[in-house]
């Protein structure tokens, strides 16, 4: 059994929200002002204190939605849907149950939470929770059926020193005695004869008693009749205030307190106690796991091994907030949620799980999102590109048009090599709710003279126009077709596309390439080659192709557009003009990706 599906009425910046959660782990990832942390809160009201025990949250004003009149709505409603109940769930969980008779498999169970506030009333009326299918008179919800879904909250700003320190609060306390009351063998007497025997021989040694004494004689003196007896011991010999003393040392040489940690480590150690905790919960319960922003002081690999734990996690399902590239590349696509604005600026849930993939599909997709591609997760909008070389380029190009990719939100994405379709499920149907534009070689077939690389002429049809290859084809059809992508093709690759936008473009390339050779003046591509093809932009552009992508230079296509992109920089910074005019394709890909984004910026403006 586990928490299916999550709707969200009025309650912070969810006015109408959906999502769909998976069994085991649910990262949910999104830009700042998503609703991610209203999510886990939403949660947490629905399902009250008898499930949220040391961390129950209480509706207030401000927990209302806020209309565009700036008013606020006045009733908070949260549906929790349960399935995969088992024949003991079934029955253990019968008053929120809604079976399915003709297949009990497929049977679920709901939890209804409503906070009415009418305006004008001085505080909200009591949570109203019923339970099972919506039926004129609904079935109250049991306090002692929500604490068979307990629930715990790691927040994002945890003090995990403190949290982990000696107290009726202590995690450690509360994981000793759950394990304590699982033991085959009653550990209670035991603990206590330990304690009591150490605090007696405590009391034993001469410079204890002398201090007991000099207090109790201070102490008849000022208390006259009213003198208890007193005695001084590390923690009274009572089972449960013996665990709330104990408390977490480094096992070092000799033992050390958790202050000579790191905080990154510290709260690595909180969450391993966490985690033990909610796998000792008794077998018949349904726990819950919800964390924010887990990566809180972690360096990238204790990240991605903290992913690892989380998905292995028995016994237990965990929804995870994080804002972190690293979580999310190391975990499966399926167990993603990217929280996002769609029509009319309403915040959605895209959830991989809903989007169709296959198991190859969904391990061609891991492979992809490593850290750096995982950005996709977090961006307004998307530009796709084959590798390095247009990755490098890109932003120099858009400050040329003066878009600010970093100020728009919007990501560069290498996909080195033509990889596409890999997205595709990710894009149809307005999947992640941003725009992406893929920018794409079109790569016609190169006809080899007898010259060597220096007569690689490009096949062309009877009018003379360049003819893509098939793989660029493919991939325009496979990824134009989704609303939210356009694909934008080069005539032939970036260096033969930025040659021919214009003159000035192919002297300044020939002065960078040649700047790259500390020998001398390269024999691929120089400023004689290109004198040499005349005023003619085509056969410019041919000069440079075949010099820079066709002859196997020493430098490579990367080190080029580095050092072209550096140049661009240089005098962006100084104020100057750099001569370089951005190729059709890219300003076209660029234009859309930043008006896109603007639009939808605009609607979120005007709500």
């Amino acid at each position: 059994m586990h928490l299916s599906r999550l709707k969200i009425h009025n309650f912070r910046c969810l006015e109408e929200f959906e999502i769909e959660l998976q069994p085991g782990l649910n990262v949910i990832l999104g830009r700042n002002n998503t609703g991610k942390t209203a999510i886990l809160d939403a949660i947490r009201v629905s399902l009250g204190r008898a499930a949220c025990r040391n961390d129950p949250l209480f509706v207030r004003e401000e927990d209302y939605y806020r209309k565009t009149d700036g008013g606020r709505a006045s009733n908070i409603a949260i549906e929790v849907e349960f399935s995969d109940l088992d024949k003991n769930q079934r029955s253990g969980f019968f008053e929120i149950a809604d079976l399915d008779l003709e297949d009990l498999s497929k049977s679920k169970a709901y939890i209804r939470t409503e906070v009415q506030w009418p305006l004008g009333n001085r505080k909200p009326s009591m949570p109203s929770r019923s339970g099972g299918p919506v039926h004129p008179e609904e079935t109250q919800v049991p306090q002692e059926l929500l604490s068979k879904l307990p629930v715990t909250y790691l927040q994002a700003l945890r003090n995990a020193e403190a949290a982990l320190a000696p107290g009726y609060k202590s995690k450690i306390a509360s994981l000793l005695s759950e394990i304590a009351t699982r033991s085959a063998e009653d550990p209670k007497d035991r603990v206590q004869q330990i304690v009591k025997q150490a605090n007696d021989s405590l009391i034993g040694l001469e410079f204890v008693g002398n201090a007991i004494k000099a207090i109790q004689d201070i102490a008849k003196e000022v208390a006259g009749t009213d003198y208890e007896s007193m005695r001084v011991a590390p923690a009274p010999a009572e089972f449960d205030r013996i665990l709330q003393s104990m408390r977490m040392f480094m096992d070092r040489d000799g033992l050390e307190a958790l202050g000579s940690n790191g905080l990154g480590y510290n709260n690595l150690l909180y969450i391993s106690v966490v985690l033990a905790h909610v796998t000792a919960e008794p077998e018949s319960d349904v726990p819950i796991l919800l964390v924010e922003e887990p990566e809180a002081h972690l360096h990238p690999q204790l990240t991605e091994l903290l992913g690892k734990c989380l998905a292995n996690t028995r016994n237990a399902q965990v929804i995870v907030t994080t804002h972190s590239p690293t979580l999310a590349a190391s975990v499966k696509p399926s167990q993603i949620h990217v929280l996002h604005r769609g029509e009319e600026s309403a915040i959605e849930a895209a959830s991989v799980c809903t989007l169709g993939l296959d198991v190859a599909e969904e391990r061609s997709l891991q492979r992809m999102m490593d850290v750096t591609r995982s950005a996709l997760y977090f961006s307004k909008g998307m530009i796709l590109v084959e590798g390095i070389s247009e990755a490098l380029l890109l932003p120099e190009f858009a400050y040329s048009l003066e878009v600010d990719l970093a100020e728009q939100h919007i990501s560069v994405l290498p996909i080195s090599g033509v990889a596409f379709g890999v997205f595709n499920k990710l894009f149809q149907n307005d999947g992640l709710g941003i725009p992406v534009a893929v920018i794409t070689d079109s790569d016609p077939k190169v006809l080899r003279g007898s010259d060597g690389w220096a007569g690689h002429e490009l096949q062309r049809d009877d009018a003379g126009k360049l003819i893509p290859c098939a793989r660029a084809l493919i991939a325009e059809e496979e990824l134009g077709g989704c609303p939210s992508v356009s694909v934008f093709r080069s005539l032939v690759t970036l260096e033969y596309d930025l040659a021919i936008a214009s003159n000035e473009n192919a002297d300044r390339m020939a002065e960078v390439w040649t700047s790259l050779f500390k020998s001398g003046n390269p024999e691929t591509f120089n400023a004689e080659l290109l004198k040499s093809a005349g005023d003619d932009l085509e056969q410019r552009a041919l000069v440079v192709w075949r010099g820079i992508c066709r002859a196997s230079p020493s430098v490579g296509k990367a080190d080029f557009a580095h050092e072209l992109s550096e140049y661009m920089a240089s005098k962006r910074i100084a104020n100057e003009p750099h001569g370089i005019t951005t190729p059709e394709y890219i300003k076209n890909a660029l234009s859309y990706v930043a008006e896109a984004v603007a639009s939808k910026k605009d609607d979120h403006a005007a709500q």
